[in-house]
């Protein structure tokens, strides 16, 4: 059988099998080549974040809307029955299985604060917490902005003479949070039915970029492979050698990753 493909995507972890389940939602044919012998070795999972990073620049209604349980749900969902699913509503009636992988609803706390307390190593500025809460107002996500004993009511246990009264927040009430751990195993079992074992490799070394496609090992045995397409590197610390060195071929500078 021929593996020539439409896309080969390079990586580990979660983010080769959503971009492969909507390449072959797509009509694609996929090639998926793993560095590690298993996709989830690593810490190497998408936060599934879409507010990180604050970036004044990026930071949009049409960015923090991406940020709603209904439409993480329709970019996460696969073409099969129970693949995930949101967390139930009480008053909603109908199917539920309560072992999907689920989306939940979840408030979300920015907080700000002119001194570093210990409480949040990565404080953001608050110009940007103010343009988030102005851009999050126009998506209608009804944020809130927080000060001291408000603040300090978000963190149970905490003594009421602590130093909360210089923090500032915006509380953003809806926004999604994903159980990444059982979606992604059944991701990873509904990409391997549909590409089968000749089209996703494990172990993959030496691997080589062509103007026909690529070249790589992978236990022990060497494959070449015309991909029509294109080719995408989902880049994690794994991967961080073979980055750089591309890049120092194509004489460019990326930007490390946090």
């Amino acid at each position: 059988m021929s593996v020539d493909s439409d896309v080969a995507l390079f990586g580990t972890g979660v983010a080769p099998l959503l971009a492969a389940s909507h390449l072959i939602a797509e009509g694609k044919s996929v090639l998926i080549l793993n560095p590690d012998w298993d996709f989830f070795q690593e810490d190497s999972e998408l936060s599934l974040d879409p507010l990180w990073p604050l970036h004044p620049k990026t930071l949009t209604s049409g960015r923090l809307l991406g940020v709603s349980p209904e439409r993480c749900l329709e970019e996460l969902r696969p073409d099969f029955p129970g693949a995930i699913e949101l967390w139930p509503d009480p008053s909603r009636k109908g199917y539920h299985d309560p072992l999907a992988p689920h989306v939940r609803n979840r408030e979300r706390l920015w907080l700000n604060s002119g001194r570093d307390m210990g409480l949040n190593p990565r404080n953001s500025p608050w110009d940007l917490l103010e343009a988030m809460y102005v851009e999050a107002s126009d998506a209608g996500l009804n944020p809130r902005i927080l000060g001291g004993a408000l603040v300090r009511s978000r963190f149970p246990g905490f003594s009421t003479k602590a130093p909360f009264e210089d923090l500032r927040g915006i509380l953003v009430p809806k926004t999604s949070d994903v159980d990444v751990s059982r979606y992604r195993n059944g991701l990873l079992e509904f990409i391997r039915e549909r590409l089968g074992p000749e089209r996703i490799h494990v172990a993959v070394s030496a691997l080589e970029m062509t103007p026909e496609g690529v070249r790589f090992r992978s236990r022990g045995s060497s494959h070449s492979v015309s991909v029509r397409g294109g080719f995408l590197a989902f880049w994690t610390p794994r991967l961080t050698s073979w980055i750089l060195t591309h890049a120092d071929q194509e004489e460019v500078s990326p930007l490390l990753p946090l």
